[in-house]
């Protein structure tokens, strides 16, 4: 009894250790941090199955994008940290592009990829309505088809970040910004469809 008692709580020291290792670890079981589920005529977005869906329908706007509601996680992020997410390609074209984009008050932060392999980091700033390429490149050995996981994450230290795709380096920069309101995920327009496996925040 004694050692089954022992097995137990080593278990449950074990689960604790692992879950208090994020900051935010969504896997899409539940919908407890206010993900938009929707069917319109630009987007189809819901989870189902442990995964978030997100559809681009629009041909007119550049994306569509979905994020959590409860953006509380973005405003004590520490100095230095990290998100990743799995995502994969549902639809779409060879060079359609997702990835995810981190906001803030006045500029932005795109981290995409597509089928082909390439890679593509810009920052846009709303108040001189002007787009600024960080990375434009094609790597190398990155292209997959449809259906394949693709992992992507960002670590950010400071100013300073760097952005991989299933763990290889495919940039790095500086951000303008200090502050951050929140990180979408999102799928270039014109029928692109991604899933995505988990939504991941951890202390570096």
């Amino acid at each position: 009894m004694k050692i089954i008692y022992l097995s137990f709580l080593l278990l449950a020291i074990s689960c604790s250790q692992n879950s208090s290792e994020y900051l935010l670890n969504e896997e899409f079981n539940q919908n407890q941090l206010g993900w938009v589920e929707e069917w319109t005529e630009a987007h189809h977005t819901e989870i189902s199955e442990g995964k978030l869906i997100l559809k681009s329908l629009d041909t007119a706007a550049n994306y569509s994008s979905n994020g959590p509601r409860d953006q509380s996680i973005m405003w004590s992020l520490p100095t230095s940290w990290q998100f990743s997410t799995s995502m994969e390609v549902i639809d779409g074209g060879l060079e359609a592009g997702f990835g995810f984009i981190l906001y803030s008050a006045s500029l932005n932060y795109e981290f995409s990829l597509n089928r082909k392999g390439e890679v593509y980091i810009s920052e846009y700033d709303y108040n001189a309505q002007a787009e600024r390429p960080i990375v434009e490149q094609a790597i190398d050995g990155l292209s997959f088809d449809y259906n394949t996981p693709v992992t992507l994450r960002l670590t950010v230290n400071g100013s300073s970040f760097k952005f991989y795709v299933n763990e290889k380096k495919v940039g790095e920069g500086s951000f303008r910004a200090k502050s951050w309101e929140t990180l979408r995920l999102f799928a270039k327009s014109g029928g692109t469809g991604i899933k995505a496996d988990y939504y991941r925040f951890k202390v570096l």
